[in-house]
């Protein structure tokens, strides 16, 4: 949605984040704060 590498976003949103949790996130109906927190 927003044309960023997973690896990229994982990055962006610190130690404890993957790309694989990234990738978890997406398919989640609700999506944790630290995606809703970020201004991209």
């Amino acid at each position: 949605m927003l044309g960023i590498k997973q690896e990229a976003l994982a990055l962006d949103l610190g130690d404890d984040w993957n790309q694989k949790k990234v990738s978890l996130q997406e398919h989640k109906e609700i999506i944790e704060a630290p995606f809703t927190e970020k201004n991209f």
